[in-house]
Formats: structure tokens, C-alpha cells, sequence
């Protein structure tokens, strides 16, 4: 085992655009968008709910993405717009500040809409490089949850810090983003087409903002990280890849079988609502489609309890375009984007999902909790090592830190997510469990806030710059972030010293993803 240090970050020269304002107007194929100051920084230029595709409403539900017309009046880009339609999570008022802000991640309680496809942007063009590198934000949330709003996705400190464009992106969600039915719908994976097409409205605007369109890295996180790998397969075969570089954090594509099918849980929707079930095939498309939101919605619950909830069961299905039953054949014949990737898992991921199952009275007993975080942990390590067949550059990491004021419980240390809030430098922001963030928590974020932009600045090699080995499956050398050997830096170790068991998961594992 080695230590690395902490690296102080350094200023970063470049020309500056002088005739650059803080939130200026920007002419976009949106239309004009106006921004404003960032209130963390007010040197960097927010710009929130920018349209990318046109409302996804009325015969447009379910529908494939149309990109957004072109806005006859200045669009005035001061607050998210809302999030995309979905199912929130229980809360009570005895959590923590930490507990209740992982559950605004995991759930809205903002307003929602159909028409929620939107994007966010922060930048600083008026200083460093002319045309930054660019890193596109995909939220978790198991398909079925997530917000672009949520704090500890904000991208102030990207741009401020790091000489970076950040934007996050919006796409649909649950049943309105997959339907899970694609022997009726030609185009099944909604949600993964909205990303593509957010993608695209980054790479055909992101100069005007400051950004360079042909250095884009996507990342994300759970779903978000799978979503990542799973783009890279969705989008092999395009002339314009868009990505640069990619970065999965606790997500990847599965392995050889995809999700296994599900019920018909889209015909027992339709039922439920009054639309005919299997024996009404596409007829009951148009029929939901006349169904109010709220109706679609409320008709995935329980309805008190005498029907089974299927709001969690509208997810990516295999429909041999964007998703696929054979990602270990895809990857021996190098159908994917070769790209370079930087991905990795936390050390107790099942902390978060046990602490959600416990609100609603389920305990895991030990056997489940390992076999959760091994899943991520094996995800990963097949990430990795798919990447390393190829010879290209990849980085695989583990998430350690275990700091009481980050606890969801005294036994949920690095849990699932909880290193977003360093990966993008606001632990300084929130309160842990009522206390502040730590001085070496807060120079472990701002090492991995620098650490993820200098991948996007150059994913062939700027982790080289940090010192960050390579993985590949001889050496197996591991990164550890902010662990008890070195919490405010990193630590490389044998990867064998966690996956001794992922063998045994073997064609088993779903993306290491249900959250």
C-alpha cells in the first residue's frame, strides 16, 4: 500500500474574455437565455431551466424527445424548472438535516411536471481558457427518483474553481421516461433518449457559454452512473459520439443478461385506469395518453394498500437499440464508445438503501447489506476491467471516508451518494447531523472537485498529472478516497482486497443499481 498527497491546487492561467458579464444574454438554439450570479459565487454565471427538447406533453407523452423550438422572447434562466414527474419518498420530523437532504435527492418534493426537460449550466468565461472543458451531469434516483435541483448538485464550484463548465440535466423518469412495454412502443427508453438529446443541445451551445463542445465528459452517479455506461453502448455506432470521457460513480451497464423481465406492469396500468389491459395492445396508448398526470400517476400507488405499488417497476428494458441483453459480447467485440473512464464504488453503499428500507420497517440483516455493497463493488470492477481488455486509460476508485458528522446512522458510513458532495467541493455547505464539515473532509472535496476536472480537462491523462494509477487486471491497483490511511488524500491498494467474492456474482448483477 502507498499514500498519496493531498495536492494543492493551483491557479489556472489562460486568456481571459474580458467582454464577458456575469450572466449575460446568450444566443442559443433555444433562443436568448439571460442568467444571473451565482449566490455562492458571484463571480460565476448560473443559468437554470434552459429548454432543451420540446414538452413532452399531450401526443407527445411517450413519445421520443423533439428538440425545443427556438424562443421568440428572451428566456430568463433564474430557477430550476420543475422536476420530471415521479413518486416521493416518506419523510418525518425527526431526521437530520443529512437524512432529509438525502431524501430531496432520492424524491421531489418540488413541483413536478411532464414538461421538465430542462438543463442547468455554471460558468466563469471571463477567465482561464477560452474553451473549457465541459462536464454533463446525470442524476441517480433508480429511474424513478431524482431532481437537478437538488444542493449538492450544484455546479458553482466546478466553474468557479476549476476552470470547468458544469451542466446537469433533467430527463424523464418512471413511467413517463419507460413505459416497460416494447412490444407496443418503438421506442421504449425515453429517459436515455432525453439524455442523448440534452447531449446534443450541450454540444451545439456550450461554446457561447464559454465551453469547449469537443472535450464533454459525462457523469453521474446510481442511475446516473449507469446510465454513463449504458450510453456508451447506446451510442456506439453515431458519427458524433459527443462524450470525451466518462465517469460512473456507483452505476454501470449489467453484465450479460440486462434487467430480467418484468411483469406486465404497463397493461396493469392501463387496467387500473380503465384502458384495457394485454388484450388492447397499442389501443391503450392513446387512451393513457388522454389520462390526466396526476391520474398516471396515482395509478402506479396502492391505492391504500389493495393493490401492489408498481411505481418502481417502469425502468430500462432490453430493446436491442439503446439497451441491450449482452454488454459482455458488446464489450469483447469493442462495441462502445472507447472513450477513457474514471469509476468507482463506495465502502458501505448498502447504508443508504438499508436506512430508506427501515422507513418503511424493513430490516436488513447483514447478508443483505454485504451483498448490496458487493454488487456495486463488483459493477465497478466489471467496468474497469472491460475498459483495461481495450487498453484504455481507466481509473477505478473506493469511496472510505467514514466521518461521524457525514453518518445517516452510526452505521452508515460512506454510503451510497455520499460522496457527491465532495466530488462537487459543498461539504462546507450543509450541515452533517448538525455539525460542520471537518478541515480534512473539506481538503479531501476539494482534491476529487479537482481530481474529476482535470479528467475532464484532458481524460487521456490528467489523472497522470495527479499521481492516480491506472487500473488494469494485473496490477488491480485501487484508489481509495479519504480513508482511515490517509482521509484527507489518497490511498492505493490491491483491488483483490474487496473483490474476492465478485466470482461468485458472475452473470448475475444488475449494474450494481437499484437506487
Amino acid at each position: 500500500m502507498k499514500l498519496l498527497k493531498s495536492i494543492t491546487l493551483v491557479s489556472i492561467a489562460g486568456l481571459a474574455a474580458a467582454d464577458w458579464s456575469v450572466g449575460q444574454k446568450v444566443t442559443t438554439t433555444s433562443g436568448e437565455v439571460v442568467g444571473h450570479a451565482a449566490k455562492l459565487d458571484s463571480s460565476v454565471s448560473e443559468y437554470l431551466g434552459l429548454p432543451f427538447a420540446q414538452p413532452p406533453v399531450g401526443k407527445l407523452r411517450w413519445m421520443p424527445p423533439v428538440r425545443t423550438e427556438k424562443s421568440s422572447k428572451p428566456i430568463i434562466a433564474a430557477q430550476f424548472g420543475p422536476d420530471c414527474s415521479q413518486v416521493g419518498a416518506a419523510r418525518n420530523s425527526s431526521m437530520t438535516e443529512t437524512q432529509k437532504g438525502v431524501l430531496s435527492g432520492l424524491s421531489s418534493s418540488r413541483e413536478q411536471s411532464e414538461d421538465c426537460l430542462t438543463l442547468n449550466i455554471w460558468t466563469k468565461p471571463q477567465s482561464g481558457e477560452k474553451k473549457k472543458a465541459v462536464l454533463v451531469w446525470v442524476y441517480g434516483g433508480g429511474f424513478s427518483t431524482g431532481s437537478t435541483a437538488t444542493p449538492s448538485y450544484n455546479g458553482v464550484r466546478f466553474a468557479g474553481n476549476q476552470d470547468v463548465v458544469l451542466v446537469s440535466i433533467n430527463y424523464r423518469l418512471m413511467i413517463m421516461g419507460f413505459p416497460a412495454a416494447p412490444e407496443i412502443f418503438p421506442d421504449v427508453n425515453l429517459g436515455l433518449l432525453d439524455q442523448r438529446v440534452a447531449l446534443e443541445w450541450v454540444r451545439d451551445n456550450i461554446a457561447a457559454f464559454g465551453g469547449d463542445p469537443a472535450r464533454i465528459t459525462l457523469f453521474g452517479e446510481s442511475a446516473g452512473g449507469r446510465s454513463v455506461d449504458i450510453y456508451s453502448y447506446a451510442w456506439a455506432d453515431e458519427k458524433d459520439p459527443i462524450v470525451n470521457g466518462f465517469i460512473a460513480e456507483s452505476g454501470s451497464a449489467p453484465q450479460n443478461t440486462g434487467w430480467l423481465p418484468r411483469p406486465k406492469s404497463w397493461f396493469e396500468l392501463s387496467s387500473r385506469l380503465g384502458c384495457g389491459g394485454e388484450e388492447k395492445g397499442k389501443q391503450t396508448v392513446d387512451c393513457m395518453r388522454g389520462k390526466s398526470l396526476q391520474d398516471v400517476m396515482a395509478g402506479v400507488g396502492t391505492n391504500g394498500k389493495t393493490r401492489r405499488d408498481i411505481s418502481r417497476a417502469f425502468t430500462p428494458v432490453v430493446d436491442g437499440k439503446r439497451y441491450f441483453a449482452d454488454y459482455d459480447k458488446r464489450s469483447a467485440e469493442g462495441k462502445f464508445i472507447q472513450k477513457p473512464m474514471l469509476t468507482g464504488s463506495n465502502d458501505n453503499e448498502s447504508g443508504l438503501q438499508s436506512y430508506v428500507a427501515a422507513l418503511s420497517g424493513t430490516i436488513y440483516d447483514e447478508a443483505q447489506k454485504k451483498s448490496v455493497t458487493l454488487g456495486y463493488t463488483c459493477g465497478a470492477k466489471v467496468v474497469a476491467d472491460r475498459r483495461a481488455e481495450k487498453k484504455l486509460p481507466i481509473w477505478r476508485y473506493r469511496w472510505m471516508t467514514d466521518i461521524p458528522s457525514q453518518r445517516l446512522t452510526n452505521a452508515s458510513a460512506a454510503w451510497h451518494g455520499s460522496e457527491i458532495s465532495s466530488v462537487f467541493n459543498l461539504v462546507d455547505t450543509v450541515k452533517h447531523r448538525g455539525s460542520d464539515a471537518i478541515p480534512a473532509q473539506i481538503a479531501l472535496s476539494k482534491y476529487m472537485n479537482n481530481a474529476w476536472a482535470e479528467f475532464a480537462k484532458d481524460p487521456e491523462k490528467g489523472l497522470d498529472k495527479l499521481g492516480l494509477p491506472h487500473w488494469n487486471a494485473q496490477d488491480q491497483q485501487l484508489i481509495l478516497f479519504g480513508s482511515a490511511r490517509n482521509l484527507s488524500g489518497v490511498a492505493v491498494v490491491k483491488g483483490d482486497e474487496f473483490d474476492k467474492e465478485c466470482s461468485t456474482l458472475k452473470n448475475t448483477l444488475p449494474g450494481g443499481s437499484d437506487s
